[in-house]
């Protein structure tokens, strides 16, 4: 597109079915759209003046859509054919653009072209995840740029979509089922930060754990290829300890010097490099995209080992806080429903970002009809109806569960105590009432035909008294008599 010159602000938001990567004139706006189920997913959006130039411009998007769910991605129903990857893009350009209409939309106007030898290879197990495949021949390096305009000559328009499903009209902008959009960016945009790793006698390494996007600058002949081995830990000689579970990175070459960049993110402390002798890997670099951690919270002491606790810890949440909060920023990189307490609870007292604190509860807000939420959310996992966290349960993890909702329990009627104090009845009601329906529950639960109480996994489940301990819980003698 040319424009006459730049507009202060030009808002731009992305749909799509898949996950995308969006540049202006060769500059990186952002990844999106975040990390949710697909049934319920959002757009990306950004102000893309910042971006732009007087004359002429280019806007570049690279989506992908996995044939299956992945620990960080769940495909989306196939109920239509929108399932196979789609993309919907405006921007609103004022007066600027010469000759034609103010908004910019993506339409048969543009160029497009499916990326051969891209793909990926799948998980084995729960933490052997799989890696990635990029063809350097099929992108040419130049593609992303506003004045070489011979690097797509080749590529088709881009074909209109109308979603073929019974029951709708076939309308060609989103929401169409089964599919979002469904609002706009819930957390703020990271700010992408480039660290190098330095070379070793078997690959590269760092002095800590990173978590993004692999960028390998390599150059050898066509058809040669280059296998990069994350690796999570080093050896005792700070070498890349690449274990069989570690993911790696695929790069096929076309016989120029390129930087190739993946499409997922790999989590690792070094990684190792294996390639023939007539590749030559001139270095590797891993961009991240964390959520920001902005504000004054601080911690020091008088113990310098405390002081490097805090240090760690703050490091370990943002590694594992991506545009969803994840276990492990290494090998699977799952969304684990229960385990996101830690990571919300460290950013609502040390980081004045909430937006991730608060999205992540309602992307992990994915009941099943009968109320059980997904042990892993927006993955394999959810995709599988595999492992469910019962909303109250005396058995499950042999009886941890129960020990939650007993502390739930007396959360509540501490709530409805507080309540009366400020004179707030409304919620004082709303409190004991759902402590009456958590009490009948555990009364049912632990009732006399409650077998399944005796024994789970081969132990006797006893931490049922937890809630019996707390006033107004269950009987106590008929938790212990199971």
């Amino acid at each position: 597109m040319d424009l006459a010159d730049v507009p202060d602000h030009v808002p731009a938001r992305l749909a799509a079915v898949g996950r995308a990567t969006w540049w202006v004139n060769g500059v990186e706006v952002g990844r999106g759209p975040v990390w949710t189920n697909p049934r319920r997913s959002v757009w990306d959006d950004s102000d893309i003046a910042p971006f732009l130039i007087a004359g002429r411009n280019v806007i570049t998007v690279m989506v992908t859509v996995d044939g299956e769910s992945s620990a960080w991605f769940m495909a989306p129903p196939r109920a239509s054919d929108l399932a196979r990857g789609a993309l919907a893009f405006e921007a609103h350009l004022g007066d600027a653009r010469i000759g034609s209409d103010e908004w910019l939309v993506s339409d048969d106007r543009w160029t497009s072209t499916i990326l051969s030898g891209w793909g990926g290879t799948r998980s084995s197990d729960l933490v052997h995840r799989g890696g990635g495949l990029l063809d350097a021949s099929s992108l040419p390096a130049s593609w992303a740029s506003p004045t070489d305009d011979d690097a797509v000559v080749s590529w088709l328009a881009a074909r209109r979509l109308r979603p073929r499903v019974f029951g709708r009209s076939g309308r060609t902008v989103p929401p169409t089922h089964p599919v979002g959009p469904f609002g706009g960016r819930p957390i703020s945009r990271p700010v992408p930060v480039d660290i190098d790793l330095q070379p070793s006698s078997s690959g590269f390494v760092t002095d800590r754990v990173v978590v993004g996007t692999v960028r390998v600058d390599v150059e050898g002949p066509a058809g040669s290829a280059v296998v990069i081995r994350a690796a999570d830990c080093l050896d005792v000689h700070g070498e890349p300890d690449s274990a069989d579970y570690y993911p790696s990175l695929i790069v096929t070459l076309d016989g120029l010097r390129r930087t190739i960049e993946s499409v997922d993110l790999y989590g690792l402390s070094g990684c190792v490099v294996v390639a023939d002798e007539s590749v030559t890997v001139h270095a590797v670099s891993v961009r991240e995209r964390l959520h920001l951690v902005i504000g004054g919270a601080r911690f020091s002491c008088s113990d310098p080992l405390l002081d490097e606790v805090w240090r760690v810890g703050r490091r370990t949440v943002s590694i594992c806080s991506l545009d969803a909060y994840v276990d492990c920023p290494t090998r699977e990189q799952r969304a684990w429903t229960g385990d996101s307490v830690v990571h919300q609870m460290v950013d609502l007292t040390t980081n004045d970002d909430w937006s991730l604190a608060r999205w992540h509860p309602l992307l992990a807000a994915s009941p099943r009809a009968d109320g059980m939420l997904p042990m892993a959310v927006a993955g394999d996992i959810e995709a599988s109806d595999m492992t469910i966290i019962p909303d109250w349960s005396a058995v499950y993890s042999d009886g941890a569960s129960s020990a939650l909702a007993g502390l739930w329990g007396r959360a509540l009627l501490d709530f409805a105590e507080m309540a009366d104090w400020l004179g707030d009845g409304g919620r004082a009601a709303w409190a004991r009432s759902a402590h009456e329906q958590l009490r009948a529950g555990f009364e049912q639960l632990l009732g006399p035909r409650a077998r399944a109480l005796r024994r789970f996994g081969g132990r006797r489940c006893t931490t049922a008294d937890g809630l019996a301990a707390r006033p107004g819980g269950c009987d106590r003698r008929r938790s212990r008599a199971h």
